[in-house]
């Protein structure tokens, strides 16, 4: 039986442990998200455990800043509702929570899962993952992840990183190692050898060796997966800061080939030049990602197809995507609302789209003369009292030499246009763009749900298209990505237009994207600078009289040079005997 000097002694021990200073947390919490950590201590109060998951834990052990902060919980959905009156649930097969504050800004909310395939003895042949709606326990949960990594929970009471997967440890040695077996990993879903290659690139981490021959070995399995998700990875990696360095990674893994095969292909038959001046514009996209400025979509998606020719593209519109299937829902899976029919107002927007594109299509159209001869000037024929485009081509070098002389570089670092840069408006953002599948489809699904681009070397156009049909890529996107293409021959001048005005060129609502991709260009080429910074004075508003011209080329004296049109002598000779 204790005594009294027992007790008193086992008093004053626990006194001096409550009193006891706890360790530091792992994580400061002013580096936290605050309606985050809402959103945890809500949960708790509410008897459900609940942790700070994923990237936004990975980001802040690395030194850098969440671009988002995600939750993950015991609470299933509709308890997650309950709890929050600022909430809404999305998805099909296995819903997710988000939770909504000011400025539009979302919390999203997932329940624990397991991995489906974790709960079989023997695994099948085909290993594809086209279900994902069991739900599990928190160290479950960890381990159905796709890398360690992600695979990282923190604990807001105790202010510890909780560690199932040994996450720390390869954050420490600065691998991207997947969770488990990576040749099962990968045939699982193949869409993680894309998000291997951003958090790689992103983070500047290296690929386990294991994990990146497990990429190698099913980059062709990619195809596999639904279309609207590869295409959104691949939009990702284009978006995440380091876009040059996920297209090595790409090439390294065999996945670009897959991914963008006509792209792969001209940079291929080109060579290393060509294929180097694409990476150069995708380091100066970078360079404005890591200054806070996402270009948008169309940008993005007429950034990556720059390099292809245009000559033979389609001329008109992009068709309209086909209607879609009913999907299919599997024995068992979790349920959502049934899906709305279509309305009018479907109809509507692509009345008013077409309306759209054809007041923009007779803006860049019109009155247009491909491949027009200059005058001495290198002025278009009837644009002297305008604003004119030199002559590319023959004074490349001397236009990028002048450039570097007289700072006319510059316009190559100009912030871009913030009409050119995303909103969340747009539908393929990655919290609100609920209409893309979270999980892959498989090869059968639906007939024409693979991810298939040509394999050959094809117009801009053609691509676009087939993302609409086949990737449900919003055909307003690829229209604006089509018109921004189409803009660049009269940005850099080698197309002219009679009766040109330049100011009514600006005002027209493409002007700000297509500047943005010419301006990438500039970068990547040297060439073009002074032509940019016209076309930046045009759109800032300075009048056309007003802007610097003793830059041009002074006209000689005597007749103007005759040069030859693209296509050599024998263009000139046609219709001749």
């Amino acid at each position: 039986m204790p005594t009294e000097e027992t007790l008193s002694a086992h008093k004053e021990v626990s006194t001096a442990e409550s009193q006891a200073p706890r360790p530091a947390p792992e994580i400061p919490e002013d580096l936290l998200d605050p309606d985050a950590v809402k959103v945890v201590r809500r949960l708790r109060r509410g008897g459900y455990a609940a942790y700070l998951v994923g990237g936004c834990v990975r980001d802040l052990l690395l030194g850098m800043r969440p671009k988002d902060f995600d939750v993950a919980t015991s609470a299933h959905p509709n308890q997650v509702k309950e709890t929050f009156r600022n909430c809404r649930l999305i998805g099909r097969r296995f819903r997710l929570a988000h939770v909504f504050f000011r400025g539009g800004k979302i919390v999203e909310v997932s329940t624990f899962r397991a991995n489906p395939l974790d709960e079989l003895t023997d695994l099948p042949a085909d290993l594809l993952i086209r279900h994902d709606n069991v739900f599990g326990t928190a160290e479950e949960d960890a381990r159905r992840r796709d890398f360690t990594i992600n695979g990282l929970f923190y604990d807001l009471d105790d202010g510890r990183v909780v560690d199932h997967v040994g996450g720390k440890t390869d954050l420490l040695a600065r691998l991207v190692r997947t969770i488990g077996v990576p040749d099962v990993r990968m045939r699982e879903d193949p869409v993680r050898i894309l998000r291997a290659i951003r958090f790689a690139a992103k983070c500047a981490l290296e690929l386990e060796p294991e994990t990146r021959a497990a990429m190698k070995a099913h980059a062709q399995e990619i195809p596999r997966c639904a279309p609207p998700r590869v295409l959104e990875e691949m939009l990702k990696l284009v978006r995440s800061g380091a876009a040059r360095r996920c297209f090595e990674l790409l090439r390294e893994v065999g996945a670009l080939h897959i991914l963008l095969p006509p792209v792969a292909e001209y940079l291929e038959q080109r060579g290393p030049l060509e294929a180097e001046r694409h990476l150069r514009a995708l380091d100066a996209l970078d360079a404005h990602v890591r200054m806070g400025e996402i270009p948008s979509d169309a940008v993005l998606l007429a950034t990556l197809l720059a390099p292809l020719p245009r000559g033979s593209a389609p001329r008109g519109p992009i068709p309209k995507a086909p209607p879609r299937p009913p999907r299919e829902v599997a024995p068992g899976a979790l349920q959502g609302p049934p899906a709305e029919p279509p309305d009018e107002q479907a109809d509507s927007a692509e009345e008013e789209l077409d309306e759209d594109l054809k007041q923009l299509n007779r803006a860049l159209e019109e009155g247009t003369d491909d491949e027009a001869e200059t005058d001495g000037d290198g002025d278009p024929a009837g644009a002297d009292d305008d604003f004119a485009a030199e002559e590319q081509g023959d004074g490349g070098a001397e236009d990028e030499a002048a450039g570097d002389e007289g700072g006319g570089q510059s316009a190559a670092r100009a912030p871009l246009p913030d009409a050119a840069l995303r909103n969340a408006g747009e539908l393929h953002d990655e919290r609100l763009g609920t209409a893309i599948p979270a999980f892959s489809l498989g090869a059968g699904a639906h007939p024409g749900t693979r991810w298939s681009l040509q394999r050959s070397v094809v117009a801009p156009e053609i691509v676009l298209a087939e993302m609409v049909r086949t990737a449900r890529l919003p055909r307003r996107i690829a229209e604006r990505a089509r018109l921004i293409l189409a803009a660049q021959p009269i940005l850099e001048g080698s197309r002219k237009k009679r009766r040109f005005s330049a100011s009514t060129f600006a005002r027209q609502s493409i002007f700000p994207e297509a500047l943005a991709v010419f301006e990438l260009s500039v970068a990547a080429t040297g060439r073009g600078s002074e032509q940019l910074a016209r076309w930046q004075s045009v759109f800032a508003g300075q009048p056309v009289s007003e802007l610097e011209i003793d830059e041009k080329p002074t006209r000689r004296e005597g007749p103007p040079d005759k040069r030859r049109r693209r296509g050599g002598r024998g263009r000139g000779r046609r219709g001749k005997g």
